[in-house]
């Protein structure tokens, strides 16, 4: 299913985004418990991170495999508090 996304929209294309941010459903809904969830539990938080993560690589393992040479990846969350 997910190779059908890549080919049929390769054409237009340039950069592919696995995830947005994928911490932040981590941190806030299992830890700090500001958004959905609204859990605290260590455990189920490394269960979503891990398959966050999981979904990412398939991700990019089947776009790599209908697109040889495509920029795709995740967009981690950037602090700009650090910026100048």
């Amino acid at each position: 299913m997910l190779a059908s996304v890549f080919e049929t929209y390769g054409d237009l294309v340039d950069q592919w985004i696995t995830f947005n941010e994928p911490i932040v459903p981590v941190e806030f809904g299992y830890f700090y418990d500001a958004h959905y969830p609204h859990k605290v539990d260590a455990k189920a938080a490394v269960k979503v991170a891990y398959h966050t993560q999981l979904a990412s690589t398939l991700a990019v393992k089947a776009c790599h495999e209908v697109l040889p040479g495509s920029k795709i990846g995740n967009c981690p969350q950037l602090d700009t508090s650090l910026s100048t």
